[in-house]
């Protein structure tokens, strides 16, 4: 285990490899069941995950307020260029609905979408913040009615089937033009998931982690009409190349491990890899 341990988690190496163990038992779980199973199967796999770890990071975050206002102002800054005070926003894997409830200040309605009631528990909710818990494919709002779509670390911790499924779920909400902004970690400098503390490879809830031409192949065949990469510099919102960020991939993932990681923490090619996703119905 040669890599560090997020300031954030505060955990030894006996939770961390509780973690570990249970998230790679749950995530077989996934891995191994048929398409219908898993229809029932996220909600009760990520329930069961919880309630067996008690201590795990994304449960007693909840209780660091300072945390968590640093995470929620940093998605509100990727996401305020597009929201409008009379417009619908969408989280899809809203955890525990805090950017939900931040951006309701700034939009007309929000739906806030979770598998696994654990994490949101307790949440305090606006009137115009709605929580609903779904089966982690099917969208249950009405067709072309979000302005914004919104995701955070989710499309990974999907079967690759099943977050095809997904995303056409949610092109079918959002109207015409409307945007799903896609925030999921790059595998070129991966793994991210538990994994990463243990092994090369994603074996825990990461079933697939996604470049960002990964990311725009697929947006586009699912019907989106245009797919963009952005990143916000000194409060604005600046569209980058994509032809860029592919150059920038491509050189980093023909690099042995030691120069990519140094290549990728080179600022300006940081900006450029760590650059958002968006995909344009």
């Amino acid at each position: 285990m040669d890599k560090e341990i997020p300031e954030s988690w505060r955990l030894g190496l006996p939770e961390l490899e509780k973690i570990y163990q249970v998230e790679v038992e749950q995530a077989n779980r996934l891995r191994s069941a048929t398409a219908t199973e898993r229809r029932s199967l996220y909600s009760k796999v990520y329930g069961d995950y919880f309630r067996q770890l008690p201590f795990h990071p994304q449960l007693t975050i909840k209780h660091n307020e300072t945390f968590k206002k640093s995470r929620v102002d940093y998605q509100l800054r990727q996401i305020l260029p597009f929201i409008h005070e009379n417009g619908k926003f969408l989280e899809v894997g809203a955890g525990d609905c805090s950017l939900s409830i931040a951006a309701s200040k700034y939009c007309k309605e929000v739906y806030a979408l979770e598998v696994s009631n654990e994490i949101a528990d307790n949440s305090q909710f606006p009137p115009n913040v709605k929580l609903i818990l779904f089966d982690g494919f099917n969208i249950p709002l009405q067709e072309n009615s979000i302005r914004v779509a919104y995701s955070n670390q989710l499309m990974e911790h999907l079967h690759p089937d099943d977050a095809e499924e997904q995303l056409r779920s949610i092109f079918r909400v959002l109207r015409k033009d409307g945007i799903y902004i896609c925030i999921t970690p790059n595998r070129i400098s991966g793994p991210h998931d538990i994994s990463r503390f243990f092994t090369n490879k994603p074996v825990g809830f990461h079933m697939r982690e996604y470049s960002a031409n990964d990311l725009r192949d697929i947006f586009l065949r699912t019907g989106f009409k245009r797919v963009i990469a952005y990143t916000i510099l000194k409060g604005r919102k600046v569209e980058l190349p994509f032809f860029l960020v592919k150059i920038i991939e491509q050189l980093a993932e023909a690099m042995p491990t030691k120069w990519r990681k140094l290549f990728l923490n080179f600022r300006p090619v940081a900006i450029v890899f760590n650059s958002i996703i968006a995909a344009i119905k």
